[in-house]
């Protein structure tokens, strides 16, 4: 047997294996409602009343000085912490919401790909929730870091980020997401997140 083949299979078997831990989510449940903004995040609340996504999404932002080089993206996790395959157009995710999400109709990635890197072939692991949070600084609009304990109890994890300068259409499908997960809350939970510290446009 080729000693590529077998390497993918033992590495396969491995990661199958490193995938089965359950993540501790929502654990520790808070209340998200209850959380005052502190000093200039208060530009984040405002943004979201202003644009009608305040009903239910949980407000939180990125931790790093500007919005140069980030990518403006969507995650969506299970409530095992398993990441899930999303649309990549914000117009398209309120349908996913309701279509995908709500009916529990998901196309669910591999937990692994195979990379291919000048002749050398490795596994790579798809992120869970846990690494997702350990590697990006995601804090609440209070100044303390969002971890998965702190979650509330729900099928689903959508995290997407955004800007207090949304044009107009972004706005639209963040109020349409928040609108339809005020309607079944224990299903979506929504976790916008503003694609910088405000601390960076406080000078403007």
């Amino acid at each position: 047997m080729n000693k590529h083949l077998i390497y993918l299979l033992l590495s396969l078997l491995l990661l199958s294996r490193c995938g089965n831990k359950e993540l501790e989510i929502a654990k520790n449940p808070i209340d998200f409602k209850a959380i005052e903004p502190q000093g200039i995040n208060g530009i984040c609340s405002l943004g979201a009343s202003l644009c009608n996504f305040d009903k239910v999404a949980i407000l939180t932002y990125l931790n790093q000085e500007n919005i140069e080089g980030h990518i403006f993206d969507a995650k969506c996790f299970n409530k095992k912490g398993k990441q899930l395959f999303i649309p990549t157009c914000y117009s398209t995710l309120p349908k996913y919401v309701e279509n995908n999400l709500f009916l529990d109709s998901i196309k669910k990635n591999l937990p692994f790909w195979i990379e291919n890197s000048n002749g050398k072939i490795s596994m790579k692991r798809r992120e869970n929730l846990k690494q997702y949070l350990d590697e990006n600084e995601i804090f609440l609009l209070d100044n303390k870091r969002l971890d998965a304990t702190m979650l509330p109890s729900s099928d689903y994890y959508l995290f997407v980020d955004w800007f207090y300068f949304v044009l107009e259409g972004i706005g639209e499908s963040l109020s349409k997401m928040d609108s339809l997960a005020n309607l079944h809350p224990d299903k979506v939970t929504l976790i916008f997140i503003h694609a910088s510290n405000p601390k960076s446009f406080s000078a403007e």
